[in-house]
Protein backbone atom coordinates (compact mmCIF):
# COMPACT_ATOMS: atom_id res chain seq x y z
CA UNK A 1 0.00 0.00 0.00
CA UNK A 2 2.73 2.23 0.89
CA UNK A 3 3.98 1.73 -2.70
CA UNK A 4 0.43 2.75 -4.38
CA UNK A 5 0.71 6.29 -1.86
CA UNK A 6 4.00 6.97 -2.93
CA UNK A 7 2.90 6.72 -7.03
CA UNK A 8 0.07 9.21 -6.48
CA UNK A 9 2.22 11.39 -4.94
CA UNK A 10 4.36 11.44 -7.18
CA UNK A 11 2.22 12.46 -9.66
CA UNK A 12 0.48 14.95 -8.44
CA UNK A 13 4.15 16.04 -7.36
CA UNK A 14 5.38 16.20 -10.54
CA UNK A 15 3.15 18.79 -11.38
CA UNK A 16 3.93 22.34 -11.42
CA UNK A 17 0.85 23.15 -9.30
CA UNK A 18 1.99 21.00 -6.62
CA UNK A 19 -1.29 19.09 -5.68
CA UNK A 20 -3.85 21.36 -7.38
CA UNK A 21 -5.14 18.70 -9.75
CA UNK A 22 -6.84 20.45 -11.79
CA UNK A 23 -4.04 22.07 -13.59
CA UNK A 24 -2.19 18.59 -13.28
CA UNK A 25 -1.22 18.38 -17.22
CA UNK A 26 2.66 16.79 -17.10
CA UNK A 27 3.73 18.74 -19.71
CA UNK A 28 7.22 18.48 -19.29
CA UNK A 29 7.00 14.35 -19.19
CA UNK A 30 6.90 12.41 -22.63
CA UNK A 31 3.86 11.27 -23.50
CA UNK A 32 5.57 7.60 -23.37
CA UNK A 33 6.66 8.19 -19.57
CA UNK A 34 3.00 9.87 -18.47
CA UNK A 35 1.52 5.94 -19.72
CA UNK A 36 4.13 4.09 -18.28
CA UNK A 37 3.65 6.05 -15.13
CA UNK A 38 -0.48 5.57 -15.23
CA UNK A 39 0.15 1.94 -16.15
CA UNK A 40 2.15 0.97 -13.03
CA UNK A 41 0.33 2.84 -10.67
CA UNK A 42 -3.39 0.80 -11.83
CA UNK A 43 -1.42 -2.03 -11.63
CA UNK A 44 -0.12 -1.28 -8.44
CA UNK A 45 -3.69 -0.50 -6.90
CA UNK A 46 -4.97 -3.53 -8.58
CA UNK A 47 -2.83 -6.03 -6.77
CA UNK A 48 -3.52 -4.95 -3.67
CA UNK A 49 -5.27 -7.74 -2.03
CA UNK A 50 -9.68 -8.45 -1.27
CA UNK A 51 -8.78 -7.58 2.36
CA UNK A 52 -6.35 -4.44 1.59
CA UNK A 53 -9.28 -3.38 -0.57
CA UNK A 54 -11.62 -2.71 1.52
CA UNK A 55 -9.57 -0.67 3.26
CA UNK A 56 -10.41 2.70 4.36
CA UNK A 57 -6.03 3.39 3.13
CA UNK A 58 -6.96 1.72 -0.18
CA UNK A 59 -10.31 3.92 -0.67
CA UNK A 60 -7.86 6.89 0.05
CA UNK A 61 -6.00 6.06 -2.58
CA UNK A 62 -8.12 5.13 -5.16
CA UNK A 63 -9.82 8.45 -4.78
CA UNK A 64 -6.58 10.22 -5.19
CA UNK A 65 -5.58 7.89 -8.30
CA UNK A 66 -8.64 8.93 -9.95
CA UNK A 67 -8.52 12.28 -9.62
CA UNK A 68 -5.34 12.17 -11.18
CA UNK A 69 -6.49 10.12 -13.85
CA UNK A 70 -9.21 12.65 -14.67
CA UNK A 71 -6.70 15.73 -14.57
CA UNK A 72 -4.92 13.84 -17.71
CA UNK A 73 -8.22 13.78 -19.78
CA UNK A 74 -7.66 17.48 -21.17
CA UNK A 75 -3.84 16.59 -22.21
CA UNK A 76 -3.27 17.33 -25.96
CA UNK A 77 -2.29 13.93 -26.94
CA UNK A 78 -4.76 12.05 -28.08
CA UNK A 79 -2.90 8.85 -27.07
CA UNK A 80 -2.80 9.85 -23.39
CA UNK A 81 -6.43 10.66 -23.53
CA UNK A 82 -7.26 7.65 -24.77
CA UNK A 83 -5.10 5.20 -22.69
CA UNK A 84 -6.34 7.01 -19.50
CA UNK A 85 -10.26 6.25 -20.34
CA UNK A 86 -9.05 2.73 -20.47
CA UNK A 87 -7.24 2.52 -17.47
CA UNK A 88 -10.31 4.39 -15.73
CA UNK A 89 -12.30 1.94 -17.24
CA UNK A 90 -10.08 -0.83 -15.56
CA UNK A 91 -10.69 0.20 -12.25
CA UNK A 92 -13.95 0.52 -12.71
CA UNK A 93 -14.63 -3.22 -14.07
CA UNK A 94 -12.19 -4.54 -11.19
CA UNK A 95 -13.06 -1.92 -8.02
CA UNK A 96 -16.42 -1.12 -8.75
CA UNK A 97 -18.20 -3.66 -6.37
CA UNK A 98 -16.29 -2.21 -3.68
CA UNK A 99 -15.52 1.28 -4.26
CA UNK A 100 -18.63 2.14 -5.79
CA UNK A 101 -18.85 5.63 -3.34
CA UNK A 102 -15.41 6.55 -3.49
CA UNK A 103 -15.91 6.50 -7.87
CA UNK A 104 -19.43 8.02 -7.43
CA UNK A 105 -17.93 10.84 -5.77
CA UNK A 106 -14.71 11.68 -6.77
CA UNK A 107 -16.86 11.80 -10.38
CA UNK A 108 -19.72 13.88 -9.23
CA UNK A 109 -17.43 15.88 -7.44
CA UNK A 110 -15.70 17.44 -11.17
CA UNK A 111 -19.53 17.84 -12.57
CA UNK A 112 -20.20 19.87 -9.75
CA UNK A 113 -16.70 21.64 -10.10
CA UNK A 114 -15.73 21.54 -13.91
CA UNK A 115 -11.76 21.88 -14.51
CA UNK A 116 -12.14 21.23 -18.39
CA UNK A 117 -14.48 19.90 -21.22
CA UNK A 118 -12.60 16.71 -20.92
CA UNK A 119 -12.36 15.54 -17.39
CA UNK A 120 -16.16 17.24 -17.74
CA UNK A 121 -16.86 14.51 -20.56
CA UNK A 122 -15.47 11.65 -18.68
CA UNK A 123 -16.70 12.53 -15.58
CA UNK A 124 -20.78 12.39 -16.70
CA UNK A 125 -19.99 9.51 -18.67
CA UNK A 126 -18.55 7.47 -15.82
CA UNK A 127 -21.83 8.12 -13.76
CA UNK A 128 -23.95 7.16 -16.64
CA UNK A 129 -21.76 3.34 -16.51
CA UNK A 130 -22.29 3.55 -12.97
CA UNK A 131 -25.86 5.13 -12.46
CA UNK A 132 -27.41 1.93 -12.19
CA UNK A 133 -25.40 0.36 -9.73
CA UNK A 134 -26.50 3.24 -7.03
CA UNK A 135 -29.00 1.73 -4.61
CA UNK A 136 -32.13 3.30 -5.10
CA UNK A 137 -32.36 4.65 -1.70
CA UNK A 138 -29.70 7.01 -2.97
CA UNK A 139 -30.81 8.03 -6.47
CA UNK A 140 -32.51 11.06 -5.08
CA UNK A 141 -29.82 12.21 -3.44
CA UNK A 142 -27.20 11.61 -6.24
CA UNK A 143 -29.82 12.90 -8.80
CA UNK A 144 -29.99 16.18 -6.61
CA UNK A 145 -26.13 16.32 -6.37
CA UNK A 146 -26.28 16.24 -10.53
CA UNK A 147 -28.58 19.21 -10.84
CA UNK A 148 -26.68 21.07 -8.51
CA UNK A 149 -23.72 20.11 -10.56
CA UNK A 150 -25.62 21.00 -13.85
CA UNK A 151 -26.81 24.10 -12.43
CA UNK A 152 -22.95 25.25 -11.82
CA UNK A 153 -21.68 24.18 -15.35
CA UNK A 154 -25.07 25.92 -17.11
CA UNK A 155 -24.70 29.05 -15.65
CA UNK A 156 -20.73 28.95 -16.04
CA UNK A 157 -20.51 27.45 -19.24
CA UNK A 158 -21.58 30.67 -21.57
CA UNK A 159 -19.66 30.35 -24.45
CA UNK A 160 -17.67 27.09 -23.88
CA UNK A 161 -19.00 25.11 -27.03
CA UNK A 162 -16.45 22.09 -26.03
CA UNK A 163 -18.37 21.98 -22.26
CA UNK A 164 -21.89 22.09 -23.33
CA UNK A 165 -21.11 18.82 -26.40
CA UNK A 166 -19.37 17.20 -23.31
CA UNK A 167 -22.67 17.58 -21.22
CA UNK A 168 -25.37 16.72 -24.40
CA UNK A 169 -23.11 13.69 -25.55
CA UNK A 170 -23.06 11.83 -21.77
CA UNK A 171 -26.13 13.27 -20.12
CA UNK A 172 -28.57 10.60 -22.01
CA UNK A 173 -27.43 7.39 -19.98
CA UNK A 174 -27.14 9.22 -16.65
CA UNK A 175 -30.43 10.88 -16.67
CA UNK A 176 -32.25 8.08 -18.34
CA UNK A 177 -31.55 6.44 -14.60
CA UNK A 178 -31.37 9.62 -12.12
CA UNK A 179 -33.81 12.14 -14.37
CA UNK A 180 -36.72 10.65 -13.01
CA UNK A 181 -35.75 10.57 -9.51
CA UNK A 182 -34.48 14.38 -9.90
CA UNK A 183 -37.07 16.94 -8.26
CA UNK A 184 -39.38 18.85 -10.79
CA UNK A 185 -38.75 22.22 -9.45
CA UNK A 186 -35.29 21.73 -9.82
CA UNK A 187 -35.46 20.24 -13.40
CA UNK A 188 -37.71 23.68 -14.33
CA UNK A 189 -34.79 25.69 -12.63
CA UNK A 190 -32.34 23.46 -14.99
CA UNK A 191 -34.75 24.63 -18.15
CA UNK A 192 -35.19 28.13 -17.28
CA UNK A 193 -31.37 28.08 -17.64
CA UNK A 194 -31.10 26.67 -21.50
CA UNK A 195 -33.53 29.66 -22.78
CA UNK A 196 -30.58 32.23 -23.65
CA UNK A 197 -28.08 29.45 -24.98
CA UNK A 198 -30.86 27.94 -26.59
CA UNK A 199 -31.76 31.11 -28.42
CA UNK A 200 -28.64 33.42 -28.81
CA UNK A 201 -25.66 30.80 -28.74
CA UNK A 202 -23.63 30.06 -31.38
CA UNK A 203 -24.62 26.92 -33.86
CA UNK A 204 -22.73 24.26 -31.95
CA UNK A 205 -24.02 25.57 -28.88
CA UNK A 206 -27.42 25.44 -30.15
CA UNK A 207 -27.57 21.83 -31.06
CA UNK A 208 -26.20 20.83 -27.56
CA UNK A 209 -28.40 22.52 -25.64
CA UNK A 210 -31.90 21.33 -27.93
CA UNK A 211 -30.48 17.92 -26.87
CA UNK A 212 -29.88 18.71 -23.42
CA UNK A 213 -33.59 20.44 -23.23
CA UNK A 214 -34.84 17.09 -24.96
CA UNK A 215 -33.47 14.71 -22.17
CA UNK A 216 -34.69 16.56 -19.18
CA UNK A 217 -38.10 17.60 -20.08
CA UNK A 218 -39.12 14.07 -21.26
CA UNK A 219 -37.65 12.29 -17.80
CA UNK A 220 -41.38 13.96 -16.79
CA UNK A 221 -43.38 14.72 -19.02
CA UNK A 222 -45.47 17.90 -20.75
CA UNK A 223 -45.45 19.99 -17.61
CA UNK A 224 -41.88 20.58 -18.40
CA UNK A 225 -42.07 21.83 -21.26
CA UNK A 226 -41.10 25.24 -21.85
CA UNK A 227 -43.41 28.16 -22.55
CA UNK A 228 -40.59 29.70 -25.12
CA UNK A 229 -41.06 26.60 -27.12
CA UNK A 230 -44.70 26.73 -27.52
CA UNK A 231 -45.93 30.13 -25.96
CA UNK A 232 -47.33 32.73 -28.30
CA UNK A 233 -43.53 34.67 -27.95
CA UNK A 234 -41.74 33.80 -30.68
CA UNK A 235 -37.35 34.20 -30.61
CA UNK A 236 -36.72 37.70 -31.68
CA UNK A 237 -33.76 36.45 -33.94
CA UNK A 238 -33.19 33.59 -36.86
CA UNK A 239 -31.04 31.91 -34.18
CA UNK A 240 -33.65 32.08 -31.94
CA UNK A 241 -36.37 30.87 -34.19
CA UNK A 242 -33.61 28.06 -35.15
CA UNK A 243 -32.47 26.62 -31.65
CA UNK A 244 -36.66 26.47 -31.32
CA UNK A 245 -36.85 24.59 -33.97
CA UNK A 246 -33.83 22.24 -32.91
CA UNK A 247 -35.22 21.45 -29.68
CA UNK A 248 -38.48 20.57 -31.06
CA UNK A 249 -36.52 18.32 -33.64
CA UNK A 250 -34.75 16.37 -30.73
CA UNK A 251 -38.04 16.11 -28.57
CA UNK A 252 -39.37 14.27 -31.94
CA UNK A 253 -36.07 12.12 -31.34
CA UNK A 254 -36.97 10.94 -27.99
CA UNK A 255 -38.90 7.40 -28.12
CA UNK A 256 -41.52 9.55 -25.23
CA UNK A 257 -42.70 11.96 -27.74
CA UNK A 258 -45.74 10.29 -29.30
CA UNK A 259 -46.99 10.29 -25.95
CA UNK A 260 -47.53 14.36 -24.98
CA UNK A 261 -46.02 16.23 -27.34
CA UNK A 262 -48.81 16.21 -30.64
CA UNK A 263 -51.19 18.25 -28.13
CA UNK A 264 -48.21 21.29 -28.07
CA UNK A 265 -46.64 21.23 -30.85
CA UNK A 266 -46.51 24.60 -33.07
CA UNK A 267 -47.80 23.25 -36.38
CA UNK A 268 -48.71 26.16 -37.85
CA UNK A 269 -45.32 28.52 -36.70
CA UNK A 270 -43.79 25.41 -38.48
CA UNK A 271 -45.51 26.11 -41.71
CA UNK A 272 -44.63 29.59 -41.52
CA UNK A 273 -41.22 29.00 -40.95
CA UNK A 274 -41.03 26.72 -43.77
CA UNK A 275 -41.32 29.13 -45.98
CA UNK A 276 -39.08 31.44 -44.25
CA UNK A 277 -36.73 33.69 -46.38
CA UNK A 278 -33.92 32.80 -43.64
CA UNK A 279 -32.00 30.34 -44.49
CA UNK A 280 -30.95 29.52 -41.08
CA UNK A 281 -34.39 28.86 -40.50
CA UNK A 282 -35.20 27.23 -43.58
CA UNK A 283 -33.47 24.60 -43.62
CA UNK A 284 -33.75 23.40 -39.52
CA UNK A 285 -37.82 23.78 -40.30
CA UNK A 286 -37.68 21.81 -43.63
CA UNK A 287 -35.37 18.86 -40.85
CA UNK A 288 -38.24 19.35 -38.49
CA UNK A 289 -41.21 18.80 -40.77
CA UNK A 290 -39.18 15.24 -42.07
CA UNK A 291 -39.21 14.52 -38.62
CA UNK A 292 -42.42 15.34 -37.92
CA UNK A 293 -43.59 13.21 -40.78
CA UNK A 294 -41.72 10.13 -39.83
CA UNK A 295 -43.75 10.01 -36.43
CA UNK A 296 -47.07 11.27 -37.91
CA UNK A 297 -49.19 8.01 -38.09
CA UNK A 298 -49.98 6.51 -41.44
CA UNK A 299 -53.01 5.30 -41.01
CA UNK A 300 -55.61 8.29 -42.11
CA UNK A 301 -57.91 7.11 -39.19
CA UNK A 302 -55.27 7.80 -36.52
CA UNK A 303 -54.18 10.58 -38.42
CA UNK A 304 -57.27 12.51 -37.61
CA UNK A 305 -56.57 11.98 -33.93
CA UNK A 306 -53.92 13.83 -33.49
CA UNK A 307 -54.89 17.62 -32.40
CA UNK A 308 -53.81 19.36 -36.22
CA UNK A 309 -51.73 16.97 -37.53
CA UNK A 310 -54.08 15.99 -40.28
CA UNK A 311 -54.71 19.66 -41.49
CA UNK A 312 -50.95 20.06 -41.20
CA UNK A 313 -49.35 16.68 -43.16
CA UNK A 314 -51.79 17.91 -46.18
CA UNK A 315 -50.76 21.36 -46.29
CA UNK A 316 -47.42 21.07 -45.71
CA UNK A 317 -47.09 18.54 -48.55
CA UNK A 318 -48.38 21.01 -51.01
CA UNK A 319 -46.04 23.99 -49.61
CA UNK A 320 -43.07 22.10 -50.09
CA UNK A 321 -43.47 20.69 -53.33
CA UNK A 322 -44.54 24.63 -54.58
CA UNK A 323 -41.88 26.30 -52.63
CA UNK A 324 -38.94 23.68 -53.21
CA UNK A 325 -39.69 21.33 -55.82
CA UNK A 326 -42.15 22.13 -58.70
CA UNK A 327 -42.90 25.58 -60.49
CA UNK A 328 -46.28 26.51 -60.41
CA UNK A 329 -46.90 26.84 -64.09
CA UNK A 330 -49.79 26.94 -66.16
CA UNK A 331 -47.83 24.86 -69.11
CA UNK A 332 -48.67 21.08 -70.22
CA UNK A 333 -45.44 20.62 -69.43
CA UNK A 334 -44.41 20.28 -65.30
CA UNK A 335 -40.84 21.87 -64.45
CA UNK A 336 -38.39 21.59 -61.16
CA UNK A 337 -37.27 24.46 -59.69
CA UNK A 338 -33.82 25.83 -60.57
CA UNK A 339 -31.29 25.15 -58.49
CA UNK A 340 -30.71 28.07 -57.79
CA UNK A 341 -33.93 29.36 -56.56
CA UNK A 342 -34.59 25.65 -54.72
CA UNK A 343 -31.03 24.57 -53.35
CA UNK A 344 -30.29 20.70 -53.49
CA UNK A 345 -30.10 19.90 -50.37
CA UNK A 346 -33.76 21.77 -50.05
CA UNK A 347 -35.06 19.87 -52.84
CA UNK A 348 -33.79 16.42 -51.34
CA UNK A 349 -35.27 16.83 -47.65
CA UNK A 350 -38.48 18.34 -49.23
CA UNK A 351 -38.28 15.44 -51.20
CA UNK A 352 -37.74 13.17 -48.32
CA UNK A 353 -41.12 14.93 -46.98
CA UNK A 354 -43.17 13.68 -49.39
CA UNK A 355 -42.08 9.99 -49.43
CA UNK A 356 -42.26 10.03 -45.49
CA UNK A 357 -45.35 11.41 -45.74
CA UNK A 358 -49.05 9.82 -44.96
CA UNK A 359 -50.70 8.03 -48.35
CA UNK A 360 -53.71 9.64 -47.97
CA UNK A 361 -52.12 13.06 -47.47
CA UNK A 362 -50.23 12.92 -51.23
CA UNK A 363 -53.73 12.41 -52.64
CA UNK A 364 -54.60 15.97 -51.97
CA UNK A 365 -52.23 16.96 -54.62
CA UNK A 366 -53.21 16.61 -58.12
CA UNK A 367 -51.50 13.42 -59.65
CA UNK A 368 -50.10 15.06 -62.96
CA UNK A 369 -47.79 17.14 -60.55
CA UNK A 370 -46.83 14.15 -58.37
CA UNK A 371 -46.46 11.90 -60.84
CA UNK A 372 -44.37 14.47 -62.90
CA UNK A 373 -41.96 14.94 -59.65
CA UNK A 374 -40.81 11.20 -60.04
CA UNK A 375 -39.89 11.63 -63.77
CA UNK A 376 -38.28 15.15 -63.27
CA UNK A 377 -36.11 14.17 -59.74
CA UNK A 378 -34.52 11.05 -62.47
CA UNK A 379 -33.13 13.26 -64.66
CA UNK A 380 -31.70 16.05 -62.34
CA UNK A 381 -27.37 15.96 -62.11
CA UNK A 382 -27.69 15.19 -58.82
CA UNK A 383 -27.31 10.99 -57.95
CA UNK A 384 -29.20 12.05 -54.58
CA UNK A 385 -31.92 12.95 -56.32
CA UNK A 386 -32.23 10.86 -59.10
CA UNK A 387 -31.79 7.95 -55.95
CA UNK A 388 -34.80 9.64 -54.03
CA UNK A 389 -36.63 9.37 -57.50
CA UNK A 390 -36.81 5.86 -57.33
CA UNK A 391 -37.35 5.75 -53.44
CA UNK A 392 -40.43 7.74 -54.80
CA UNK A 393 -41.75 6.25 -57.97
CA UNK A 394 -41.66 2.68 -55.70
CA UNK A 395 -43.77 4.51 -52.55
CA UNK A 396 -46.50 5.97 -55.17
CA UNK A 397 -46.29 4.08 -57.96
CA UNK A 398 -47.94 0.79 -56.98
CA UNK A 399 -51.80 1.02 -57.52
CA UNK A 400 -52.93 0.27 -60.80
CA UNK A 401 -51.46 -1.24 -63.79
CA UNK A 402 -50.37 1.56 -65.63
CA UNK A 403 -48.43 3.11 -62.31
CA UNK A 404 -46.73 -0.44 -61.84
CA UNK A 405 -45.70 -0.08 -65.36
CA UNK A 406 -44.00 3.08 -65.07
CA UNK A 407 -42.48 2.40 -61.40
CA UNK A 408 -40.76 -0.69 -63.16
CA UNK A 409 -39.79 1.83 -66.45
CA UNK A 410 -38.33 4.14 -64.17
CA UNK A 411 -36.20 1.80 -62.20
CA UNK A 412 -34.78 0.10 -64.99
CA UNK A 413 -33.71 2.96 -66.47
CA UNK A 414 -31.97 4.29 -62.89
CA UNK A 415 -30.59 0.59 -62.34
CA UNK A 416 -28.33 1.34 -65.60
CA UNK A 417 -27.40 4.57 -64.12
CA UNK A 418 -23.51 5.81 -62.85
CA UNK A 419 -23.44 5.93 -59.48
CA UNK A 420 -23.54 3.66 -56.89
CA UNK A 421 -25.54 6.15 -54.88
CA UNK A 422 -28.89 5.72 -57.31
CA UNK A 423 -27.27 1.92 -57.36
CA UNK A 424 -27.91 1.61 -53.38
CA UNK A 425 -31.47 3.59 -53.63
CA UNK A 426 -32.88 1.57 -56.58
CA UNK A 427 -32.06 -1.66 -54.30
CA UNK A 428 -34.09 -0.13 -50.99
CA UNK A 429 -36.69 0.83 -53.63
CA UNK A 430 -36.94 -2.70 -55.13
CA UNK A 431 -37.08 -4.48 -51.22
CA UNK A 432 -40.52 -2.40 -50.93
CA UNK A 433 -42.25 -4.44 -53.62
CA UNK A 434 -40.08 -7.42 -54.60
CA UNK A 435 -41.23 -9.62 -51.61
CA UNK A 436 -44.49 -8.44 -51.89
CA UNK A 437 -44.73 -9.76 -55.52
CA UNK A 438 -44.79 -13.82 -54.93
CA UNK A 439 -46.07 -15.36 -51.65
CA UNK A 440 -46.54 -18.64 -50.86
CA UNK A 441 -46.69 -21.30 -53.83
CA UNK A 442 -46.48 -17.45 -55.54
CA UNK A 443 -46.50 -18.58 -59.08
CA UNK A 444 -47.27 -21.87 -61.58
CA UNK A 445 -45.52 -22.31 -64.52
CA UNK A 446 -46.55 -23.48 -68.45
CA UNK A 447 -43.80 -23.83 -70.62
CA UNK A 448 -41.17 -22.27 -68.57
CA UNK A 449 -43.40 -19.36 -67.96
CA UNK A 450 -44.61 -16.99 -64.91
CA UNK A 451 -48.25 -16.38 -64.97
CA UNK A 452 -48.71 -13.97 -63.39
CA UNK A 453 -47.52 -10.62 -64.48
CA UNK A 454 -46.79 -8.73 -62.19
CA UNK A 455 -44.38 -11.55 -61.07
CA UNK A 456 -43.49 -11.61 -64.32
CA UNK A 457 -41.71 -8.02 -63.60
CA UNK A 458 -40.31 -8.84 -60.69
CA UNK A 459 -38.36 -11.62 -61.85
CA UNK A 460 -37.21 -9.33 -64.42
CA UNK A 461 -35.55 -7.24 -61.60
CA UNK A 462 -34.34 -10.22 -59.90
CA UNK A 463 -32.51 -11.12 -63.21
CA UNK A 464 -31.13 -7.75 -63.30
CA UNK A 465 -29.96 -8.25 -59.49
CA UNK A 466 -26.81 -9.49 -60.94
CA UNK A 467 -25.44 -6.41 -62.33
CA UNK A 468 -24.80 -5.39 -58.58
CA UNK A 469 -23.02 -8.91 -57.22
CA UNK A 470 -19.85 -7.33 -58.05
CA UNK A 471 -20.16 -3.39 -57.14
CA UNK A 472 -16.82 -1.73 -56.20
CA UNK A 473 -19.18 0.20 -53.16
CA UNK A 474 -19.71 -1.90 -50.63
CA UNK A 475 -22.98 0.18 -49.23
CA UNK A 476 -24.47 -1.48 -52.80
CA UNK A 477 -23.46 -5.08 -52.20
CA UNK A 478 -24.83 -4.69 -48.65
CA UNK A 479 -28.35 -3.68 -49.70
CA UNK A 480 -28.18 -6.16 -52.23
CA UNK A 481 -27.57 -9.03 -49.54
CA UNK A 482 -30.43 -7.22 -47.05
CA UNK A 483 -32.85 -7.83 -50.52
CA UNK A 484 -31.72 -10.84 -51.28
CA UNK A 485 -32.54 -12.13 -47.33
CA UNK A 486 -36.00 -10.99 -47.78
CA UNK A 487 -36.25 -13.19 -51.12
CA UNK A 488 -37.69 -16.27 -51.00
CA UNK A 489 -35.09 -18.90 -52.30
CA UNK A 490 -37.58 -20.60 -54.74
CA UNK A 491 -38.61 -17.78 -56.93
CA UNK A 492 -34.47 -16.89 -57.05
CA UNK A 493 -33.97 -20.47 -58.47
CA UNK A 494 -36.79 -19.77 -61.03
CA UNK A 495 -35.58 -16.30 -62.51
CA UNK A 496 -32.11 -18.32 -63.28
CA UNK A 497 -34.07 -20.78 -64.96
CA UNK A 498 -33.77 -23.29 -62.45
Amino acid sequence: MEKVHKLVDGLRSSSSHGSDLASLKLDDIPSKEKMQRVNQMVSQLLNQTQTNRRSGEFATSLQGLVSSLLSLCDDPDADIRMGVDEQINLLIHDLREVCLPRFLSEFMREVKSPQGKGRLKVALTKLGTLAEFIPYSKRHLYASNLVQGLQGMFSGAEGDEGAWEAVAGALPALWGILGRFAAEADVKGLLAQLEEPLTSGSAPIRRSVALILAELVCSKGPSLLPPFLHGAATPSTPEGVQGVLLAWKALIAQPKWTAFCHSKFPFAKLQEHVISNQYVIQGVALELVLAVMSRLPSCDEQLQQVEGGSEFASSICSTVLSSYLMEDSAEDLPRLLPDSASRVASKSTATQILIQSPKAVMTNIPKRRSDALWELLSRHPDPQLRGLAALGAAGFWSSTTEDIRRRNDLLSKLMEDSSPMVHKQCLLAMSSFLPEAFVADPFSRSDGLLLSTRTAHAALFIRALRLFRYSPYWLVRVELISLCGNLHPHFIAASDGG
